[in-house]
């Protein structure tokens, strides 16, 4: 058996995983929305999936083959869909639709997210030395804490106020906190995963 069919069947796998959890995430978005879940079961719907995906990134070579097949441009250019979301929590937050210091806190950090998503998915031909790799890893650090403050935000400031958060319980928002962060979260763990893989490589 040949490298591609050995490979064929895994990815099949990875993909039908992916579909699975994408259906639980809208099911969950539409049953139960974020703003209305226990405390412990949004954490669990919204950290779980990055915590599996981190632990199957690092035991799972057939994961790694099909992830490294990946152009790394494009992964870094699906965060620029954090503009678009940061920018819908600010309008939200003027208008009543989730409290205005989650909106701020959200929709700030995703902006700078999304647009350093951008220049960097422009400039990624130019980030092969070692600058470039480290202005990459920075913002892939800062992404993740961005993804963090917001959680930490959620779960002290704004407990018991899930009534206040309108928007976040119609779709398409209401697929935010249970898809975008874990999916767009994870890319940023295997970003960082392959920042250190690399180096690894490189070491003489």
């Amino acid at each position: 058996m040949t490298v591609a069919e050995e490979t064929t069947p895994r990815s099949g796998a990875w993909l039908a995983l992916f579909v699975l959890w994408s259906l639980i995430a809208a099911a969950a978005a539409v049953v139960l929305p974020a703003p209305r879940a226990p405390g412990p079961l949004r954490l669990l719907l919204i950290v779980g999936p990055v915590v599996l995906f981190t632990l199957a990134l690092r035991s799972s070579t057939g994961l790694r083959r099909i992830l490294a097949a990946l152009n790394p441009r494009w992964l870094i250019a699906t965060h620029g869909i954090r503009v678009v979301v940061g920018a819908a929590f600010l309008i939200f937050g003027r208008q009543g639709l989730v409290p205005w210091g989650f909106a701020l806190h959200a929709g700030v950090g995703d902006m700078f997210a999304g647009a350093g998503a951008m220049l960097l998915m422009i400039a990624y031909p130019r980030l092969s030395h070692p600058g470039g790799r480290a202005l990459l890893l920075v913002w892939n650090i800062l992404g993740m804490v961005d993804f963090m403050n917001v959680q930490r935000v959620i779960a002290f400031t704004f407990a018991g106020r899930g009534d206040e958060f309108v928007a976040m319980q119609r779709l398409p928002m209401a697929l935010v906190p249970y898809w975008g962060v874990p999916l767009l979260w994870s890319i940023h763990v295997y970003l960082i995963w392959c920042h250190f893989a690399s180096r690894r490589r490189q070491r003489p």
